[in-house]
């Protein structure tokens, strides 16, 4: 089986994100935000561009401040059935990201990110690394606590249009330490990611004991269709071979609310695990919509008997006041929305508004294996007061089956209130 998925991935490379019409993919637009200067001198400039940046006048130092607050709230109601199985469905709030941050680059070469998250009292890493940029062929190297570049949506919470990431943590790889290459080819029409990271580092970044648990995780995007703010169609490919020599691991997710109850949980052992991903985006004027599929392939140790999982999802966004998704080549991913008006601003606008739905399916069931199927349909709406504030209000519907029927039902309303800069 993973031979098969292997061979696909390599299939996959040879694909038509390199016959593409070269003309048709060029000037990917980087993000276009007015600038406020603050100081400007002949030594530097200092100037708000979604967070504070110092820059140096001939641009080989470059310094940015920033953070993000994403405060939570879900209202979550459980029929009967749910609440016997023990998912009762409470209500209640949380502060889901609370971070700041320090990066930029010196001597034109070197990058650095000091990332940390306080929510929940501490101060985890969340990106903690160093690197150098402009390297012959493979273009970035970063070493340390960072993305493991798998699927979408990984890396950009605040981009997201809804409140949590279409396939949990266990499902799609995130943060690891290690080493990772990054780099984009025509014209940022193509990009592409490889790592090796320490499948076992702990929050901090830390892995001070490792077994030979090892992970290697790469990432290949593309447009074939590009036509500057008109319509695009983004193609993608992630794999993740992840070597844990029997390590308990858990393939689990939420009913799209980070403060509900764990809906499918499954735990393995595995010898090695195969994670493969396919990934679609399309954007046209105000309309976007992404796909994606995730396949799990547990090789288990012996004596124990090997499984696979999976889940996918699809999602549409609207823009009811005129904007167009914006999209980042350099990343592969969406980047930041930006109102045509800002709300309360002196032109008078309202913001952007955008309407959103998501159907999310995640299994966890296999032959030897029971961890229950989850199917969630979501609907909201996004209120982007400026490009660095916005109000998420969402509806979540989930059925919960397992091998022997449906278990039942459950209800969420939920709201964020976010800035990030």
């Amino acid at each position: 089986m993973k031979t098969l998925w292997l061979s696909a991935i390599l299939f996959g490379l040879g694909t038509p994100l390199f016959a593409q019409d070269k003309s048709a993919a060029s000037n990917v637009p980087s993000d276009k935000k007015e600038e406020s200067v603050l100081l400007d001198n002949d030594d530097f400039k200092i100037y708000w561009k979604n967070g504070t940046h110092i820059e140096s006048s001939d641009g080989t130092f470059k310094l940015k401040f920033g953070g993000r607050i994403h405060n939570d709230w879900a209202f979550i109601s459980a029929d009967d059935d749910m609440k016997a199985a023990t998912f009762p469905g409470e209500n209640g709030t949380e502060f889901r990201r609370s971070r700041l941050f320090f990066g930029g680059t010196l001597w034109d070469r070197v990058i650095f990110k000091m990332q940390y998250d306080f929510a929940g009292g501490d101060a985890d890493f969340k990106d903690v690394y160093v690197g150098i940029k402009g390297l012959p062929v493979v273009g970035t190297l970063t070493v340390g606590q960072q993305f493991e570049l798998f699927g979408f949506t990984a890396p950009i919470s605040n981009y997201n249009t809804f409140i949590e990431g279409a396939l949990d943590s266990s499902i799609s790889p995130q943060r690891s330490t290690g080493f990772r290459f990054h780099n984009q080819a025509f014209e940022n029409s193509l990009q592409w990611s490889l790592g090796y990271f320490w499948g076992g580092s702990d929050s901090y970044g830390d892995d001070k004991d490792n077994d030979g648990v090892n992970v290697i995780t790469g990432r290949i995007t593309g447009l074939p269709i590009y036509q500057e703010g008109d319509m695009l169609l983004h193609v993608g490919m992630s794999f993740s071979n992840r070597h844990l020599r029997g390590d308990a691991t858990e393939f689990k997710s939420k009913p799209m609310a980070n403060l509900a109850e764990e809906y499918v949980l499954t735990s393995t052992s595995p010898d090695d695990l195969l994670l493969v991903g396919f990934e679609l985006g399309f954007a046209w004027q105000s309309l976007h919509a992404q796909l994606e599929y995730v396949h799990y392939d547990v090789s288990a140790i012996d004596g124990a008997s090997d499984a696979t999982f999976s889940g996918w999802y699809l999602q549409f966004g609207y823009f009811l006041t005129g904007e167009t998704r914006p999209y980042s080549g350099k990343n592969g991913m969406w980047s930041r929305v930006t109102p045509l008006k800002n709300a309360f601003g002196e032109e008078g606008g309202y913001g952007a508004w955008e309407a959103k739905a998501r159907i999310q399916m995640i299994d966890g069931n296999d032959d030897d294996v029971t961890g229950n199927e989850l199917m969630n349909f979501a609907l909201g709406v996004n209120w982007y007061l400026n490009s660095a504030t916005r109000v998420m209000l969402e509806y979540v519907f989930s059925d919960l089956e397992s091998d022997a029927g449906d278990i039942g039902n459950s209800s969420v309303v939920q709201m964020r209130f976010q800035i990030d800069f």
